[in-house]
Protein backbone atom coordinates (compact mmCIF):
# COMPACT_ATOMS: atom_id res chain seq x y z
CA UNK A 1 0.00 0.00 0.00
CA UNK A 2 1.50 3.61 -1.13
CA UNK A 3 0.94 5.80 1.81
CA UNK A 4 0.54 9.19 0.35
CA UNK A 5 1.34 12.22 2.39
CA UNK A 6 -0.87 15.12 2.87
CA UNK A 7 0.29 18.91 1.55
CA UNK A 8 -0.13 21.55 4.52
CA UNK A 9 -1.02 25.05 3.49
CA UNK A 10 1.98 27.10 4.06
CA UNK A 11 1.76 29.92 6.78
CA UNK A 12 3.50 33.31 6.66
CA UNK A 13 4.63 34.77 9.62
CA UNK A 14 7.11 37.34 10.59
CA UNK A 15 10.41 36.26 10.30
CA UNK A 16 12.99 36.98 13.44
CA UNK A 17 16.89 37.02 13.29
CA UNK A 18 16.95 33.01 14.45
CA UNK A 19 15.59 32.47 10.78
CA UNK A 20 19.02 34.76 9.17
CA UNK A 21 21.30 31.40 9.39
CA UNK A 22 18.72 29.24 6.96
CA UNK A 23 19.04 32.15 4.13
CA UNK A 24 20.21 30.88 0.77
CA UNK A 25 22.19 33.69 -0.51
CA UNK A 26 24.60 34.24 -3.34
CA UNK A 27 27.65 36.06 -1.55
CA UNK A 28 28.29 34.94 2.35
CA UNK A 29 28.88 39.11 2.84
CA UNK A 30 25.07 39.12 2.76
CA UNK A 31 24.33 37.41 5.77
CA UNK A 32 25.63 40.04 7.62
CA UNK A 33 23.99 42.68 5.81
CA UNK A 34 20.54 40.70 7.11
CA UNK A 35 21.86 40.97 10.43
CA UNK A 36 22.23 44.94 10.42
CA UNK A 37 18.90 45.08 8.70
CA UNK A 38 17.18 43.15 12.19
CA UNK A 39 19.59 44.77 14.34
CA UNK A 40 18.74 48.77 12.94
CA UNK A 41 15.02 47.90 12.25
CA UNK A 42 14.78 48.37 8.67
CA UNK A 43 11.68 47.00 7.98
CA UNK A 44 9.46 43.45 7.92
CA UNK A 45 10.47 40.69 6.90
CA UNK A 46 8.18 37.21 6.67
CA UNK A 47 8.45 33.83 6.83
CA UNK A 48 6.83 31.14 4.47
CA UNK A 49 7.04 27.75 5.81
CA UNK A 50 4.90 24.08 6.16
CA UNK A 51 5.02 21.26 8.29
CA UNK A 52 8.74 20.75 6.38
CA UNK A 53 9.87 23.76 7.82
CA UNK A 54 11.01 27.58 5.97
CA UNK A 55 10.04 27.67 2.29
CA UNK A 56 11.18 31.32 1.93
CA UNK A 57 12.10 34.55 3.14
CA UNK A 58 11.25 37.75 2.24
CA UNK A 59 10.74 41.58 3.19
CA UNK A 60 11.20 45.22 2.37
CA UNK A 61 13.88 47.82 3.87
CA UNK A 62 11.82 51.01 4.25
CA UNK A 63 13.98 53.72 3.00
CA UNK A 64 11.68 56.89 3.51
CA UNK A 65 7.89 57.21 3.23
CA UNK A 66 6.82 55.72 -0.02
CA UNK A 67 9.88 53.76 -0.87
CA UNK A 68 11.36 50.48 -0.01
CA UNK A 69 13.84 48.34 -1.07
CA UNK A 70 12.66 44.43 -1.34
CA UNK A 71 14.69 41.37 -0.74
CA UNK A 72 13.96 37.38 -1.64
CA UNK A 73 15.26 34.37 -0.24
CA UNK A 74 14.22 30.95 -1.92
CA UNK A 75 14.95 28.53 0.88
CA UNK A 76 13.42 25.44 -0.93
CA UNK A 77 12.14 24.89 -4.40
CA UNK A 78 9.50 22.43 -3.64
CA UNK A 79 6.63 24.78 -3.37
CA UNK A 80 7.59 27.67 -5.33
CA UNK A 81 4.02 28.18 -6.98
CA UNK A 82 2.83 28.95 -3.51
CA UNK A 83 5.36 31.31 -2.83
CA UNK A 84 5.28 32.70 -5.78
CA UNK A 85 1.21 33.54 -4.89
CA UNK A 86 2.03 34.15 -1.08
CA UNK A 87 4.92 36.90 -2.16
CA UNK A 88 2.48 38.54 -4.54
CA UNK A 89 -0.27 39.01 -2.44
CA UNK A 90 2.20 39.92 0.82
CA UNK A 91 3.48 42.77 -1.43
CA UNK A 92 0.63 44.00 -2.66
CA UNK A 93 -0.80 44.14 1.03
CA UNK A 94 1.57 44.94 2.78
CA UNK A 95 2.69 47.81 0.14
CA UNK A 96 -0.53 49.26 0.72
CA UNK A 97 -0.16 49.10 4.40
CA UNK A 98 3.13 51.11 4.31
CA UNK A 99 1.92 53.60 2.04
CA UNK A 100 4.67 52.70 -0.36
CA UNK A 101 4.39 54.13 -3.98
CA UNK A 102 7.63 52.68 -5.51
CA UNK A 103 9.14 48.71 -4.22
CA UNK A 104 12.85 48.76 -6.11
CA UNK A 105 15.50 45.77 -5.54
CA UNK A 106 19.02 45.14 -6.42
CA UNK A 107 19.33 41.74 -8.44
CA UNK A 108 22.80 39.98 -9.11
CA UNK A 109 21.71 36.91 -10.92
CA UNK A 110 19.45 36.32 -14.29
CA UNK A 111 16.93 33.89 -11.78
CA UNK A 112 16.28 37.16 -9.85
CA UNK A 113 15.73 39.11 -12.69
CA UNK A 114 13.30 36.41 -13.98
CA UNK A 115 11.92 36.70 -10.66
CA UNK A 116 11.17 40.28 -10.37
CA UNK A 117 9.72 40.39 -13.57
CA UNK A 118 7.21 38.13 -13.18
CA UNK A 119 6.04 41.00 -10.83
CA UNK A 120 5.86 43.52 -12.77
CA UNK A 121 9.56 45.01 -11.54
CA UNK A 122 11.04 47.20 -14.83
CA UNK A 123 14.61 47.42 -15.00
CA UNK A 124 16.08 50.98 -14.77
CA UNK A 125 19.74 49.81 -15.56
CA UNK A 126 19.76 47.89 -18.77
CA UNK A 127 23.67 47.46 -18.67
CA UNK A 128 23.90 46.98 -15.09
CA UNK A 129 25.98 48.96 -12.37
CA UNK A 130 29.37 47.97 -12.57
CA UNK A 131 31.30 47.37 -9.10
CA UNK A 132 28.06 48.13 -6.62
CA UNK A 133 27.82 44.83 -4.69
CA UNK A 134 30.59 45.18 -2.13
CA UNK A 135 32.73 42.14 -3.22
CA UNK A 136 32.58 44.53 -6.51
CA UNK A 137 30.46 42.30 -8.60
CA UNK A 138 27.40 43.83 -11.03
CA UNK A 139 24.06 44.65 -9.96
CA UNK A 140 20.66 45.43 -11.78
CA UNK A 141 18.47 48.00 -9.84
CA UNK A 142 14.33 46.92 -11.09
CA UNK A 143 11.60 48.74 -10.02
CA UNK A 144 8.02 48.93 -9.40
CA UNK A 145 6.12 51.47 -9.00
CA UNK A 146 2.27 51.76 -8.14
Amino acid sequence: MIEIKQITKPTTREMTVEDIPFLVLEHEWLREVYYDYFDQGRGPAWVIEDDDGRIACFGASILWDGVCEVWFSLIREDRSVVVIRAVKRFLEEQGKRFGVRRFHATISDEAGKKFVKFFGFKCETPQGMMGYNPDGSKAWLFRRVL
